[in-house]
């Protein structure tokens, strides 16, 4: 071959080269910029997120974080309206025979308790036909008896059922006069204790005790007693307070007697603004 030859062929060679190299070279720009353009795509996806969560978390600080310097405050509204009203354990020690003082201690701090929130009258038993201890049964479902027209009362028992629960009511029944005073209540497997007035203003009202014993579930009454309220009020001395829970009361007393201790209901608050119910307790 001549030298003009080879110089030909070695043209031929180095122009396949560079054309093989071009197009190498634009298939490495084309996957480069396939994946910048995959790559920025995801950063954005990413920081689009990133800014929604943050102003979603900020909205929740707002909402939810705006108060946080209440949080004990805040609490305690909601225990508030979860929990019942203020209530009050009432105890007694009989001083001499004249005298005996009353403790009252509530469940927590409340305010506006006075003196004259609080009742003490003189209470006469009175003959029911009950017994001390009454069983309703599904052959024994009601207990009834008759209590003078114009007469308040105070009904006072404890109560349990044998599983379970079981409801039960009681109060004025007639067959010609409605919306009679009736109280409902539910009977458990725990001891509890109801205490309740009742004013009597039909004369041809029975006071009964009745349920419907579902499954031979019975339900026990003991510790039953009905006493008369009398009309005048007994003396009572000064009112005590120990602490914003605790407070103290002197009043008259005569040994042998029966009496009934009574604080009418929306008399007094707790520091949420929860009023007392009505508390009755026979002495």
């Amino acid at each position: 071959m001549t030298q003009r030859g080879r110089l030909k062929v070695k043209k031929d060679i180095i122009g396949k080269v560079k054309e093989e190299r071009g197009a190498v070279t634009l298939i490495v720009f084309v996957t480069v910029l396939t994946f910048v353009v995959i790559l920025l795509g995801a950063y954005l996806a990413v920081t689009t997120l990133q800014k929604s969560q943050l102003k979603s978390d900020i909205k929740i600080q707002e909402i939810y974080g705006r108060d946080v310097n209440r949080v004990d405050e805040i609490y305690e509204e909601l225990v508030a309206t979860d929990r019942e009203k203020p209530t009050c354990e009432i105890t007694y020690n009989i001083e001499d025979d004249a005298t005996i003082s009353y403790q009252f201690v509530f469940n927590e701090n409340i305010k506006d308790f006075t003196l004259d929130d609080v009742r003490i009258y003189n209470a006469n038993s009175i003959n029911t036909g009950f017994a001390d201890t009454l069983t309703l049964t599904t052959s024994s479902p009601a207990y009834a008896t008759t209590l003078t027209q114009a007469k308040t009362y105070v009904v006072s028992f404890d109560y349990q059922c044998v599983k379970g629960s079981q409801e039960f009511e009681m109060g004025l029944y007639s067959e010609t006069e409605t919306n009679l005073p009736i109280r409902k209540l539910t009977a458990t497997e725990e001891l509890q204790h109801e205490e309740y007035k009742i004013q009597v203003t039909s004369s041809e009202a029975q006071y009964k005790i009745l349920a419907e014993i579902q499954e031979s579930n019975n339900i026990t009454l003991s510790n039953v007693q009905i006493v008369e309220i009398g009309e005048n009020e007994v003396e009572k001395g000064y009112l005590e307070r120990k602490d914003n829970k605790t407070y103290i009361l002197l009043a008259e007393y005569n040994r042998g007697s029966k009496y009934v201790l009574m604080i009418q209901e929306g008399l007094y608050s707790d520091l949420g603004g929860n009023t007392n119910k009505e508390i009755i307790k026979t002495i």
